[in-house]
């Protein structure tokens, strides 16, 4: 099943889940690259914004993980994703401007989150025959 950007919003808005706070980081540039780390204990994410290729990246733990495509308004730039570490999902937003990026970050457990999606997938089914 795959989930676009708005409705994992949604979901995630419904799903029960552990704030784990916001962290601010400074860019580094090496050549055409920027690179924003943050720390949450076990975890380590990285972002590169490749402004040759006009491609982001997110690196967690040494890991690819997939993100949405930035969106961006002004010069505020945002993009979303979702991963798994052991045993609880991991939400985050991420956005960034010329001079820093933000990091908010939310632990969500699996089942919560299976539930949840099943639960807004019959709704938006059932909602579209009446």
């Amino acid at each position: 099943m795959i989930l676009d950007e708005n409705e994992l919003r949604d979901i995630v808005d419904k799903t029960e889940r552990t704030d784990l706070g916001d962290k601010v980081s400074q860019p580094m540039v090496e050549d055409d690259t920027t690179i924003y780390s943050f720390n949450f204990d076990m975890l380590q994410l990285h972002f590169f914004i490749d402004w040759t290729l006009q491609k982001i990246t997110c690196i967690v733990n040494g890991n690819p993980v997939p993100i949405s495509g930035l969106r961006c308004f002004g010069i505020e730039c945002l993009a979303i994703g979702i991963f798994l570490d052991k045993t609880l999902l991991y939400y985050f937003s991420f956005s960034y401007n010329e001079r820093r990026a933000t990091l908010h970050l939310f632990a969500i457990s699996i089942n919560s989150f299976i539930n949840e999606t099943i639960f807004y997938k019959l709704n938006k089914k059932f909602k579209s025959i009446d």
